[in-house]
């Protein structure tokens, strides 16, 4: 588990640079929206997350939900080393295509045993091409938590283009 938190961390540092049912965010009217704390905590089972409609709306709603379902399928991949969902919504994403190629390469005994990865002070703002999701990103075992933007893509169905660390 260390060395799973570790290489995300790296990633993290060396880039320019998550559950249950999912909980619908709702934006707030502010610039940039303003979401609430996200659920990635672990799941009672280790079925891959379904995409839920809230993610497919094409608004900030929407992006807040796609980027709260996709870190669910970064955990799940994290615990089990199945990367298919977390591949299929971010093709273009070398981050994320990274971490899933750690995912697929951790042998059982080192993946993540509880997720990888929680979300919170989730914050939307559309650009010209889709979405910057901003949310505090606590990694698993660390008692450091990280700035995270994830860039959305506006196509339907959403695509997750880059993460990066915010200052």
């Amino acid at each position: 588990m260390r060395r799973l938190v570790g290489l995300a961390c790296a990633a993290l540092v060396l880039l320019p640079a998550c559950s249950a049912a999912p909980t619908p965010i709702e934006p707030t009217a502010k610039s940039p929206t303003s979401a609430g704390p996200v659920s990635a905590r672990p799941a009672t089972t280790l079925e891959p997350p379904t995409l839920p409609k809230e993610a497919k709306r094409n608004d900030e709603t929407g992006a807040a939900n796609f980027v709260a379902y996709w870190v669910r399928a970064f955990n799940f991949a994290a615990r089990t080393g199945d990367s298919a969902d977390m591949r299929r919504f971010a093709a273009s994403c070398k981050v994320c295509l990274g971490y899933a190629d750690d995912f697929d390469a951790l042998k059982p005994s080192e993946r993540a045993t509880t997720e990888a990865w929680l979300l919170s002070d989730v914050k939307v703002t559309r650009t010209d091409r889709g979405f910057n999701v901003e949310a505090t990103v606590e990694a698993a075992d660390e008692s450091k938590t990280y700035p995270l933007t994830f860039v959305v893509l506006t196509a339907q169905p959403f695509q997750l283009q880059h993460i990066y660390e915010h200052p």
